[in-house]
């Protein structure tokens, strides 16, 4: 089965920024001229001597499209400067499936102005009103901080001390972070697999909605509802109906 939205981009210890084209933005928590606190979230990769901290906050996307830029406040401490970021489905209130990965080496040594960029291809999408997580991993020894954001904006943060194998969540001050997505359509929803080779819609994106409503992830809530249990059997009918309509 095909893995959906899986991505690894290298930014070999230094900042990438994203290419010019047109962006929107789909989540930005940064103060005026991308300030954020001085206060942060520790990132701690296993060998770092303390516990192994994996930091993730939820955030629901405001705009579609495929990601092109993130910009994050992680600051590089000491030992190995190794960090990656990934996105995650919603898994009840949980970091969910992995749906990208972005980066290693993202940490800034030394002076910490600005915020690190980190440029994507556009291959990992996010829908409007969607609920995800971004979730910040340290490797080998790395020490770093994922700082807050300057506006008090509070939220869920998860942690985890075994790589995301089981986490902890509470409300927080969270991280400040900012997701830019190539504007234009929407993708297309049945398409859940991300697949672009013809066609479209096949097989695997019922395999992949199966898979996502299976996690509780808040991409199988195909109808939107609010009132519990939000997936449920309607959810099959409104991707049925989806599917048959295709994509444009």
């Amino acid at each position: 089965m095909k893995r959906r939205h899986s991505l690894r981009c290298a930014a070999a210890g230094m900042l990438v920024l994203a290419s010019g084209a047109a962006a929107d933005v789909a989540f930005d928590n940064f103060g005026p001229g991308d300030t954020f606190s001085g206060n942060g979230w520790i990132v701690y990769g296993p060998n770092a001597g303390a516990n192994w901290w994996t930091h993730a906050f939820q955030f629901t996307a405001t705009a579609s499209g495929g990601i092109t830029n993130l910009v994050v406040p992680l600051q590089w401490l000491q030992n190995d400067n190794d960090f990656s970021l990934d996105l995650r489905a919603d898994n009840n209130g949980t970091p969910g499936a992995v749906l990208g990965s972005f980066a290693h080496f993202i940490g800034n040594n030394g002076t910490f102005t600005p915020p690190v960029q980190i440029a994507a291809d556009g291959t990992v999408q996010v829908v409007s009103g969607t609920t995800y997580w971004l979730v910040g991993r340290g490797y080998g020894t790395s020490q770093g901080t994922w700082h807050q954001n300057s506006i008090s904006q509070t939220g869920l943060r998860a942690y985890s001390f075994d790589d995301g194998a089981t986490w902890t969540t509470g409300s927080v001050n969270i991280a400040a972070f900012r997701v830019e997505v190539a504007g234009g359509p929407a993708p297309c929803y049945p398409n859940c697999d991300g697949s672009t080779a013809p066609p479209i819609l096949n097989v695997l994106d019922f395999n992949c909605f199966l898979n996502s409503f299976s996690a509780g992830a808040s991409y199988a809530n195909c109808d939107n509802s609010t009132a519990p249990p939000m997936l449920n059997v309607l959810d099959f009918n409104c991707f049925l109906n989806s599917f048959s309509a295709g994509c444009p």
